[in-house]
């Protein structure tokens, strides 16, 4: 195979790719991923950051796992399901629940496990919880 060009590579330029969340069955639930474009994903992680004071939004850190779900989560068309405004929402579901689906997200963007955690500074890798979600 000969070697790809930029006009290769910018063809791809908005496509997504998309996959099924899994083990979601037992609550009833069903829900769809997709990847986000380096744009989305600098946003994200930009968004993390306080520029005034050269630190962290610790508001936005509270919010982080339920952003990326936000962002990653959508319908058969490939749209949103949730808005921002179900964040705060979304902060109060079974945090089993939202580990489960913030680890399939992470996992499909690309994030690497403790990306998010060494962005934010937080030297702790977050452990694997191997319970069912109930």
């Amino acid at each position: 195979m000969a070697l790809s060009t930029a006009t290769d590579f910018l063809a791809l330029k908005g496509k997504r790719r998309f996959a099924p969340v899994t083990g979601l069955e037992d609550l009833g639930l069903a829900a769809r991923m997709r990847s986000l474009s380096e744009r989305e994903r600098a946003t994200y992680e930009a968004q993390l950051l306080n520029p005034k004071k050269g630190g962290f939004n610790i508001n936005r850190l509270k919010m982080a796992k339920v952003s990326l779900i936000i962002l990653s989560l959508v319908d058969t068309e490939g749209n949103q399901i949730f808005a921002d405004n179900n964040a705060g929402d979304m902060l109060e579901l079974d945090s089993a629940l939202t580990d489960h689906l913030y680890e399939q997200v992470r996992e499909h963007i690309g994030f690497d496990e403790g990306d998010i955690e060494k962005l934010t500074g937080n030297s702790e890798t977050p452990t694997q919880n191997d319970s069912p979600i109930v």
